[in-house]
Formats: C-alpha cells, sequence, structure tokens
C-alpha cells in the first residue's frame, strides 16, 4: 500500500477545533489508500510559552532540562490528535520521538538526527494503526531528550517520510503554498504550483520563511517529494517540492530578508602602478579575504561577501544578520588588522551600514544581463545599493529597509510578465 507522511504546523492545531479539523484531514487521506504517519507540531505558541517559563527563572537554562522542558509540547499535540482521530473510529498511537526511534547527537537546542529505526512505526502501519509522531525531537545515545531546533518538526517528517519510503511528505500550514514573493509585502504575487528542490532551497536560505533550508536539503538528500498545504484549505493542492519544476521563464520568485546589515572594508588604493605590483595586491587581497572567511566560518557566523557597484576591486563587503553585527565586527577586526603586516593590502577603514534589507531574485541560469538590469531599475527608482551577491541560483542586493517594498514590485513586474499577464 502507498504511504504518506503528513505534518501539522504549531497555527494548525492551535486549539481542539483545529486538531479536530487537522484529524478530519487524516480521514480524507486514508479513504484515498494510504497508509499514514502524521507528525505534529507543539500547539501555537507553546514552544514560545515554554521557554520564557525557564527564562523567567534562569536567562540560560541548562540545554538538557531546556530540551527536556520544551519537547512536552509536541507531546501534548501528539495525544490529542491521536484521541481525535480514535474518536473517528480509526485506530492509532502516540509515538515519543525516541519511541518513534528517532536518535541524535547530544547537541541540545539545535540536535541532528543521526539514525532512524522506524521499526515500531513499522509495525504499527502493519496492525492498520495510524502513528502520531512528536516532531522537533528524539534521544541521544545516553538516553537524553533533544529538540531540534528550529524547523524541527518538518524535519522529523521529511525524515520519516524518506526512512518508510513515502510517495511525499504533506506540510499543512497556514498558508496555502509557496509564493513568488511573500504576499504580505507585495499584491502581485502568485502561488507556484511546483518549484525545484534547488530553488526553494535558495529561497529559503534567503529569507523565505515557509520552508527551511535543513529541511528543504534533507528532502533532496532522501529524493523525498514535498507538497505544502494549507490546513483551512484542504482541497487546494498547495505547492510540490520536487526534483524538477516546469516554469515558463528563469525567474521563480523573490526572497526577502529584512534584518541585515553589512560591513565594509575599505583598502588602500595603489592608483598607477606596475603590472607587477597590482598582481601583488591582488594577489594578497584574496589571501586576507580567505582569512576573513575562515574566522568567520570558524565564529560559526552565517555571512555572504558582496561587492560595491563602485571600488570593488579595493574594497571588501560582508553581510551579516543585524544580531551578528558585534560578533563579526571583532571577528573581521582581528584578521584584518592582525597578522597581516607582511601584505600590501591594508585595511584603510571599516564602515558598518545597519538597516538594511537583502532582496534576492532566484531562478535557474540568471546571467550577468539580469545583474546589470536590476542595478540600472533600481539606480533609477533612487533606490541605493549597499552590496551586490551573486551565485549560480540568486542574486542578492542589499538596500535600505524602507525602499524594500517599491523594490520588490519594480523587480516582481520587470521579471515575471508572463504571470503578470495571465
Amino acid at each position: 500500500m502507498k504511504k504518506i507522511v503528513l505534518k501539522f504546523g504549531g497555527t494548525s492545531l492551535m486549539d481542539t477545533r483545529r486538531i479536530q479539523n487537522a484529524a478530519e484531514i487524516v480521514e480524507r487521506v486514508a479513504a484515498e489508500g494510504y497508509e499514514i504517519v502524521v507528525v505534529v507540531s507543539a500547539m501555537g505558541h507553546t514552544t514560545d510559552h515554554l521557554l520564557s517559563l525557564a527564562r523567567d527563572i534562569e536567562k540560560t537554562p541548562n540545554g538538557r532540562e531546556l530540551d527536556a522542558l520544551l519537547s512536552t509540547g509536541e507531546l501534548i499535540s501528539a495525544s490529542l490528535m491521536t484521541v481525535a482521530l480514535q474518536a473517528r473510529g480509526f485506530s492509532a498511537k502516540s509515538f515519543t520521538g525516541a519511541e518513534a526511534g528517532i536518535v541524535t547527537n547530544s547537541k541540545f537546542g539545535a540536535a541532528e538526527i543521526s539514525r532512524l529505526d522506524t521499526s515500531k512505526l513499522f509495525k504499527c502501519l502493519h496492525l492498520s494503526t495510524i502513528p502520531v509522531v512528536a516532531g522537533f525531537q528524539g534521544v541521544d545515545k545516553d538516553n537524553n531528550v533533544t529538540t531540534l531546533g528550529r524547523g524541527g518538526s518538518d524535519a522529523t517528517a521529511i525524515l520519516l517520510a524518506g526512512a518508510i519510503e513515502a510517495e511525499r511528505c504533506d506540510i499543512y500550514t497556514d498558508v496555502d503554498g509557496v509564493y513568488s514573493v511573500d504576499p504580505r509585502l507585495s499584491s502581485h504575487a502568485y502561488k507556484l504550483d511546483a518549484i525545484s528542490f534547488e530553488d526553494m532551497l535558495a529561497m529559503a536560505k534567503c529569507g523565505a520563511k515557509v520552508l527551511q533550508a535543513r529541511s528543504v536539503e534533507s528532502a533532496m538528500r532522501n529524493h523525498v517529494q514535498v507538497r505544502v498545504r494549507s490546513t483551512f484549505a484542504p482541497n487546494d493542492p498547495g505547492t510540490l517540492v520536487t526534483e524538477k519544476a516546469s516554469q515558463v521563464n528563469q525567474f521563480t520568485g523573490l526572497a526577502i530578508d529584512k534584518s541585515r546589515c553589512c560591513l565594509k572594508v575599505e583598502l588602500n588604493h595603489l592608483g598607477t602602478c606596475e603590472r607587477s605590483t597590482q598582481r601583488t595586491y591582488r594577489h594578497d587581497r584574496h589571501t586576507l579575504k580567505n582569512k576573513v572567511e575562515l574566522a568567520l566560518i570558524e565564529a560559526g557566523i552565517d555571512f555572504e561577501f558582496g561587492r560595491s557597484i563602485r571600488d570593488a576591486a579595493y574594497e571588501l563587503g560582508i553581510c551579516i544578520a543585524e544580531d551578528e553585527l558585534e560578533r563579526a565586527l571583532e571577528v573581521v577586526r582581528q584578521n584584518i588588522l592582525v597578522g597581516t603586516e607582511e601584505l600590501s593590502v591594508k585595511c584603510e577603514r571599516i564602515i558598518v551600514q545597519k538597516n538594511l534589507a537583502k532582496l534576492s531574485i532566484i531562478g535557474a541560469q540568471l546571467s550577468s544581463s539580469y545583474e546589470v538590469s536590476i542595478m540600472q531599475s533600481l539606480t533609477k527608482a533612487a533606490i541605493s545599493i549597499a552590496l551586490i551577491h551573486s551565485q549560480d541560483r540568486q542574486l542578492s542586493v542589499m538596500i535600505p529597509t524602507e525602499s524594500i517594498e517599491k523594490a520588490i514590485d519594480l523587480t516582481h513586474q520587470n521579471y515575471c510578465p508572463l504571470k503578470l499577464a495571465s
């Protein structure tokens, strides 16, 4: 019999009425002939509430005890969902992460799944019983309860779908799919029928909130198709995240991250020097960039290098999250000013730019002509560009936060004309 994993998020389980609504969805899917594994998040804002309780007592609670506390939210959801399914005449059984065979490392608060033992789940399915698994959690080798961090329930569902060789994993949430841009920010947004793993991953990394990047990576590795759907519109097919998705043009969507800032390391200008000196300068600039890159990686700071429109050869641009600014600034200073005495490249000053948003265009084979066109259109609209970053399926610009909605509409209209015209 074909198998499917159904995952319900916190907004889908906000109260008992919504839990019963989710159980009705399970009933509909069962009627289609599927063997079902259900994965649940905590109800509503339960996790935040539990975290605040712990922090009322101690600002930095012990990691083991905090994970033991936070994991209880999903246990409540799993038990209530099981009761709701049983009330509809189904045989159902709730599972903690440990009971479901989810083994992790011991990194409390951000554990990674290292092994899955699905034998108990298969036994349940063989007995025509629906397993209801508490997401977001597992157990380490010493039987300590661990939590998987942000997006952990999605990761649980996708990994279980791969392990039981499910046809796909349906993730039910409060949105009805993946949009070309956040519909709260643009009236031109449209829903995507399908999106490739690669483009979904790029959108997640650039700020789209529908799926976490690690969940998409897990789906890619395990070849699990994911369908993002709304609990409140169960007949809507949502968006399919899959290996390949046909698209009418190169543009897939826009991703927005409003909490960014940048560091610009201004380097000494050489003026008109001999070519050999210029080559040495370029080599030393590359050496300096590598030194900073390794230091930021070792510090666990998420970043992207970017370049300015002007004087890119004499500047090192770094895009980071606002909450990482102080740490990143310290790391950069230490590695720019210390141990670089032998290099021809010297730091003139470090400029900090705050209150920036990152606007990313996602799509296949974004050529350099896109970059030129975007820079021209934003400049013409009097939107300043702090940094530009480009790679395989992504072209990002750092712009003032107050300009983001204007930039979204301008960019969206320019790069998805076929959809807007339909």
